[in-house]
């Protein structure tokens, strides 16, 4: 199945950050998400920090929306960020049920008759 929203972003993404010296891998790792592997001296957490303006500023992508994992790190260490945007209302549901804490659970339909269900 082709990931063309995904495909777009990552080419959107590249045109943004050319010239930085950012290098950009669409499956990292063998995870499915688009990573953003930054020079040394670019702060992660900083860089990371813009990324919901940097996804505004990019043209608008006239495709419909997919499930999108994006990452920011520096190689081979520890500071690594993500974010999952577009999520699936599954996404949702299991984030939710993780903020929740252990020992507590919550059924899919009770889960749509909450705030958090769209």
């Amino acid at each position: 199945m082709a990931n063309e929203y995904k495909d777009q972003l990552f080419e959107n993404l590249k045109e943004y950050y050319k010239g930085r010296g950012f290098e950009f891998y669409k499956h990292y790792y063998e995870r499915d998400e688009i990573h953003i592997l930054l020079p040394d001296d670019v702060n992660v957490k900083e860089e990371f920090d813009k990324l919901y303006e940097v996804l505004e500023s990019l043209p608008d992508i006239d495709l419909p929306w997919e499930r999108t994992r994006i990452s920011y790190s520096h190689d081979r260490r520890g500071d690594w960020e993500y974010k999952l945007i577009n999520p699936t209302e599954k996404d949702i549901y299991n984030s939710k049920l993780i903020a929740m804490g252990a020992g507590h659970y919550i059924t899919y339909d009770e889960f749509k008759k909450t705030e958090y269900y769209k």
